[in-house]
């Protein structure tokens, strides 16, 4: 290995309208930072209703010549409610029926509060 790089990166997010307002609450409405919304019974539609997240992920890139990449990537994410598919996915037994968003009878999307993935990637240049 001739060479290493490393990197920091970091993102912010605030909503304002449609029922909520960016830094205080006010006439407009409560203070959100995402607001993660399908009006569904698993996220309702409630501006204000708290959603606390954060992430991180490792990356190692492989380069053994000008034209090709092997890439591995594990990434971790969690939240303060459930809102990542687990093993038992989110389709119902016998599939989506009926409205978006609406009730399945029997079925109920698996949903954890943390997820970790890792992803494997070729990358070739022509």
């Amino acid at each position: 290995m001739d060479k290493t790089a490393f990197s920091l990166g970091g993102d912010l997010g605030r909503e304002h309208g449609g029922g909520a307002s960016c830094y205080t609450n006010s006439a407009k409405g409560p203070k959100q930072d995402f607001w993660v919304s399908s009006d569904t019974p698993y996220f309702r539609e409630n501006p204000g209703d708290p959603y606390k997240a954060w992430d991180m992920s490792r990356t190692l890139n492989y380069l053994p010549g000008r034209y090709l990449t092997f890439r591995w990537e594990y990434d971790y994410r969690a939240g303060n409610v459930p809102y990542f598919s687990g093993p038992g996915g989110v389709t119902p037994p016998e599939g989506n029926q009926g409205a978006l968003g609406s009730l399945v009878p029997g079925g109920a999307p698996d949903l954890r509060k943390n997820e970790n993935r890792l992803s494997l990637a070729i990358l070739v240049k022509f």
